[in-house]
């Protein structure tokens, strides 16, 4: 792999550029021939291509033409110019036993990447856009930003929901207990009247 001599802007490969916001993750995504989330094995140059090897157990989030015999054997390439590095927040992200969500297109025998993230389990974006990718045809069916919005739109309106059902249900528990109260007193004010008329002695006849 080439040194990381100058991790600035300008010297980072495109594909280690791309966002990996939700609305990036996804629209890459749909752009992609095959998605796969990875582990690195190896990393070496190659005519021209930085040609990063995959451990053969992969994550298959869209595999588009690919066989399962191809995709145990997939290497990703990354067409370098000027020596570029692939990095983000100033460390490097293809070394060995990194894992990555990687997209990309085949074009003749190699597997060009356009796409190179870290994985990011615990990104609330990752995970929306994770998710969206399960669905069927999600990039005919769905916009991206009204996806994004209603998402958050619904959360809002559930937790009202809760709350006022959360309301509602301290309010019905606190007149049941003084339902209770009431009948309980009720019991214990005749039970008294009983116990004094029983108690009350008739006075002699004369």
């Amino acid at each position: 792999m080439f040194v990381s001599h100058l991790l600035s802007e300008d010297n980072i490969c495109q594909p280690c550029k791309e966002p990996d916001t939700f609305e990036g993750l996804v629209d890459s995504f749909c752009r992609a021939g095959a998605v796969f989330r990875v582990t690195v094995d190896s990393v070496n140059a190659e005519n021209g291509y930085l040609r990063v090897n995959f451990m053969r157990k992969k994550r298959a989030y869209k595999r588009g033409s690919l066989v399962k015999k191809q995709i145990r054997k997939l290497a990703g390439y990354i067409p370098v110019t000027n020596k570029c590095d692939c990095a983000k927040n100033n460390a490097s992200l293809i070394a060995p036993k990194k894992r990555l969500l990687v997209m990309g297109r085949m074009e003749q025998d190699k597997f060009l990447l356009f796409f190179v993230s870290p994985y990011q389990r615990k990104s609330e974006g990752f995970r929306a856009a994770t998710k969206m990718w399960k669905k069927d045809n999600p990039c005919k069916s769905w916009a991206i930003p009204d996806v994004y919005n209603r998402d958050k739109t619904e959360k809002k309106e559930k937790n009202k929901t809760d709350k006022k059902r959360n309301r509602n249900d301290k309010k019905n528990r606190k007149k049941k207990k003084k339902r209770r109260k009431k009948k309980g007193s009720k019991k214990r004010n005749k039970d008294r009247k009983k116990s004094k008329k029983g108690n009350e002695v008739s006075p002699p006849s004369q």
